[in-house]
């Protein structure tokens, strides 16, 4: 790893890790910080699996799963899945799942919603003398 120090057109001015002075081409920094930011990204990815929790989906229980992350895995094969885009939504990826030999489309959110939020119970609505509700 690098601590930057100066840069021109050409070089980049870099100290390592023993305090050494290095001269780096502007390609070799840019190819030692890429490194060191997919390094980063990958200690997130592992630090995020180790706090992953999976729920069963409803009505898929003991077949799919849904984890805290938005992921889906096959419960049988342990495998994940691997979403499709909705043209309409390209944010929200969206699922096959098979039961009984049937196929099901499943969206990322709102299984998800099924799996970690209970359902809102009913709001009972009071009933006037003007038989308007929403007084």
């Amino acid at each position: 790893m690098y601590t930057k120090i100066d840069e021109n057109d050409d070089y980049v001015f870099v100290v390592d890790e023993n305090n050494k002075l290095e001269v780096l081409s502007q390609e070799e920094y840019l190819e030692e910080e890429s490194k060191k930011y997919e390094e980063e990204l990958l200690k997130e990815y592992e630090a995020e699996k180790i706090n992953e929790t999976w729920s069963p989906i409803k009505d898929f229980e003991g077949l799919y799963s849904a984890s805290n992350l938005g992921r889906v895995r096959n419960d049988r094969t342990g495998k994940e899945l691997k979403g499709h885009t909705n043209p309409y939504a390209p944010w929200v990826d969206n699922y096959t799942l098979y039961k009984n030999g049937k196929r099901y489309n499943y969206s990322q959110y709102n299984e998800l919603a099924d799996c970690w939020f209970p359902e809102p119970e009913p709001t009972k609505l009071t009933n006037t003398n003007s038989n308007n509700p929403f007084i």
